[in-house]
C-alpha cells in the first residue's frame, strides 16, 4: 500500500490484518480488546445489587395520582383541595403578575395590522423597484418557475 496520512489506519483494517479473533472470554480485534468476562461480572453484580435493595425496601402499596406529591400529607390540613396542592396550580402565576402590565395594554390585532401594513409597503416598494428596472417579467417568470419546481 501507499504511505500516506491513514496508512496505519488503512493496514488496520485490511483484511490480511486478522481483524478479529472472538472466544468465550474475550474479542481481540486490531486496534481493540473486550474482556467478556469482566463485562459479564459487572453486568451480574449490578443486577444483583438493584435486586437485593428491591427485597430489601418497603412493601409496595397502591396509591392516587393525586397522592404521589403529598408525601402522607393531608392538603385538606392546610385547607386545600389536593388538585390545589399540586405543583401544577397556579403555575404560571409568577409570569402572569410579572408579564400582566405588560400584555394589558397588547393586542395581537394591532400587532397582525402592524405586521401586514409594513409588508404591503415593503411589496408594494419592491414592485415598484422591479419595475423602474424593467426585472418585472424576469422576476414573475422566476416566480413561476420556483412555484413550479415546488408543486412538481
Amino acid at each position: 500500500p501507499e504511505a500516506g496520512a491513514l496508512s496505519p489506519e488503512a493496514g488496520a483494517l485490511s483484511p490480511e490484518a486478522g481483524a478479529l479473533q472472538v472466544d468465550l472470554s474475550s474479542i481481540v480485534g486490531v486496534t481493540s480488546h473486550v474482556n467478556l468476562t469482566a463485562v459479564s461480572v459487572v453486568f451480574l453484580a449490578s443486577f444483583l445489587g438493584v435486586l437485593l435493595l428491591y427485597f430489601a425496601g418497603k412493601q409496595r402499596k397502591i396509591v392516587a395520582p393525586l397522592d404521589t406529591y403529598t408525601a402522607g400529607e393531608a392538603p385538606e390540613d392546610w385547607n386545600m383541595t389536593p388538585e390545589q396542592y399540586h405543583y401544577a396550580y397556579h403555575f404560571y402565576e409568577p409570569f402572569e403578575k410579572m408579564m400582566g402590565p405588560l400584555l394589558d395594554n397588547f393586542s395581537f390585532e394591532r400587532w397582525f395590522d402592524y405586521i401586514r401594513g409594513n409588508l404591503a409597503r415593503l411589496s408594494g416598494s419592491t414592485g415598484r423597484w422591479l419595475a423602474t428596472r424593467g426585472l418585472l417579467p424576469a422576476a414573475a417568470v422566476l416566480a413561476g418557475l420556483l412555484l413550479w419546481g415546488v408543486m412538481r
